[in-house]
């Protein structure tokens, strides 16, 4: 296994694209290509109804279980999200 988080996130396994909407796809290949090159900020955008959650939820899981990841920061609106 690649010895950097970075380098771990270059070698993922391919998205499993069954029952993801194509802006999710994309929004979720766009991330890890963003990481695998060590720019650690990002943010992802997607209209309403996008299934912007389940994009998050699904990115997430890659980036522990493939990627090794210890933490990840998910910011959501209180007012909007949070309830």
């Amino acid at each position: 296994m690649p010895s950097t988080f970075y380098k771990r996130l270059q070698e993922l396994p391919p998205l499993i694209e069954e029952g993801l909407w194509s802006a999710q796809i994309k929004a979720i290949k766009n991330l890890e290509k963003s990481l695998s090159e060590n720019r650690p900020r990002a943010l992802i955008q997607m209209a309403t109804g996008s299934g912007k959650t389940f994009t998050a939820v699904t990115a997430i899981y890659r980036m522990i279980k493939f990627g090794g990841a210890r933490r990840v920061l998910f910011l959501v609106d209180r007012r909007s999200c949070g309830k």
